[in-house]
């Protein structure tokens, strides 16, 4: 299940297993149920049930990449075990902390949880991964988790230089021009400038601005603060409206911080543009926890 859905983005019309032949719904139970019995170390047999019917009319929300700790995911597959138990029929979506699961996306899900538990001797995952997106082909640019619609009709603040984000110092108008020559999409653009500080400005501890945009450009190092002024003002150099987000984050390695962070716009939505890790990638987080990060403020000027 798992490599056909990677392999064709969709769910497959039928599974075999064990030389048993099932619906994808039928399937969906005995993962569901399996997951939850092995997070509860319960190795019962499980009854297959079979007549389950596929969902009316499958939705979902718009959700990127967002992590679905252990506990709440255990509660998912409880509660889709039950509910395809009670009714012989999937639902449209699970109900889950990080939003409404699509059907399809819920098949994905524990599969890929199963498919770790199995691969990593009998351990199961701390989390599991949900992504889908509704309306747009570009998953990275999609509403949803640390992306944000945009609902500001005056962008003007965030096309303009501040005392650390000087957009049109010399050498920032010239590396942005640089990055986004030859390019023609706005997305383009700004996975450019994105990746261009992922890339080649080394990440150094310390608090608050110490360089700004251009010290930090010069330096080839900054913090999370002189990382996002580089990314903001080198965006708004191309033309294209950038911010800031402040937070408090709980980091892959434990640690909790106080953390920035730019976000670019595209296609009217605020794409998370975080250079700080190469796990990073622009619109995908993965060096800390999206789903359970202290959002403080939004700002055009960042003010320490």
């Amino acid at each position: 299940m798992k490599s056909y859905y990677e392999k064709n983005g969709k769910i497959p019309s039928s599974v075999t297993a064990a030389g048993y032949k099932f619906t994808v719904p039928e399937f969906l139970y005995l993962m569901a149920q399996a997951a939850y019995q092995l997070g509860s170390s319960n190795n019962d047999a499980i009854t297959c049930i079979y007549g389950v019917e596929d969902p009316e009319s499958p939705s979902g929300d718009n959700i990127y990449s967002e992590e679905l700790y252990k506990s709440d995911y255990l509660t998912v597959a409880k509660n889709l075990a039950n509910y395809i138990k009670t009714n012989k029929q999937a639902p449209n979506y699970c109900s889950s902390t990080v939003g409404n699961i699509i059907y399809s996306e819920a098949v994905d899900a524990f599969s890929r949880i199963l498919t770790f538990y199995k691969n990593n001797d009998n351990y199961m995952p701390n989390y599991c991964v949900i992504k889908y997106g509704s309306s747009s082909s570009s998953a990275s640019t999609s509403a949803g988790g640390m992306n944000v619609k945009n609902t500001i009709s005056n962008l003007d603040p965030y096309l303009k230089a501040t005392s650390n984000c000087q957009v049109t110092a010399t050498a920032i108008k010239n590396k942005a021009a640089a990055l986004t020559s030859g390019l023609t999409t706005v997305k383009e653009k700004a996975t450019a400038i994105f990746n261009y500080v992922r890339d080649q400005i080394s990440y150094s501890f310390y608090y608050d601005t110490a360089y700004g945009a251009t010290g930090t450009l010069s330096r080839g190092y900054g913090n999370c603060v002189d990382q996002a002024h580089l990314v903001v003002a080198l965006a708004r150099a191309a033309g294209i409206p950038a911010r800031y987000e402040h937070g408090t984050c709980v980091f892959s390695s434990g640690s909790t911080y106080g953390h920035v962070w730019a976000q670019i716009l595209v296609d009217n939505v605020w794409v998370v543009a975080d250079p700080t890790s190469s796990r990073n990638s622009f619109g995908v987080v993965n060096n800390w926890y999206t789903s359970s990060y202290s959002h403080h403020a939004y700002y055009s000027s960042l003010p320490f």
